[in-house]
């Protein structure tokens, strides 16, 4: 539980600058809070264009550590990340979204975590009135995530692939293949095919 602030500034009849801060506790999503320590976050995000949005997060999340069997809340993760998104999920046309991420782990070690990440969609709408389908969405995405930046060969990377099968603008399958990789010296990649149904109201 926790409470924020939002604050928006209009640059014209549709490009918008927000600024959200928040307090908050809890260890996470629908987990009790344990100690009396508050996470705080932020976001930042600015309307460039019609089309182009450009933002920044900050996050400090408490942290519970067990040293000598004893738990100590006194330590802190945080982390921050900037971003660009070109579209909007969903809309015809083109989407992208590439984002940088970077934390600092809450152990006594206070390892530096880094995450890379790129999403691609193109969205072609049906013309024919009678289809069943009301967009073909191909897409893809990449991942490269790694937990410990002094360490060699921990490093993770994600490939994903497939299409997008729009019923109505509120109903859609999704079929893709998915690839991990690591940087580890002969562990083995993981891959399969994932799918998904999704339906908003």
């Amino acid at each position: 539980m926790g409470a924020s602030l939002r604050l928006e500034h209009k640059l014209d009849d549709i490009r918008l600058i927000t600024v959200k801060v928040g307090a908050y506790n809890g260890q996470g999503e629908s987990l009790n809070d344990v100690n009396d320590k508050k996470s705080f976050g932020a976001r930042a995000t600015a309307a460039v264009t019609q089309k182009l949005d450009v933002g920044a997060s900050w996050f400090t999340h408490d942290a519970i550590v067990t040293s000598n069997d004893i738990p100590d809340s006194s330590f802190t993760n945080s982390a921050w990340d900037i971003d660009a998104q070109y579209g909007k999920t969903g809309d015809e046309g083109l989407y992208a979204l590439v984002e940088y991420l970077e934390g600092e782990n809450a152990t006594a070690a206070t390892l530096t975590m880094r995450g890379i990440q790129g999403v691609a969609a193109y969205n072609l709408r049906m013309n024919s009135p009678t289809s069943w389908l009301y967009a073909v969405e191909p897409f893809a995405r990449v991942d490269l995530a790694d937990p410990d930046t002094d360490t060699d060969d921990d490093g993770a990377t994600v490939f994903t692939a497939g299409l997008g099968l729009y019923m109505s603008s509120k109903a859609w399958f999704r079929v893709a293949y998915e690839r991990q990789d690591f940087q580890l010296a002969d562990a083995p990649s993981i891959s399969g095919v994932r799918s998904m149904l999704a339906v908003s109201f």
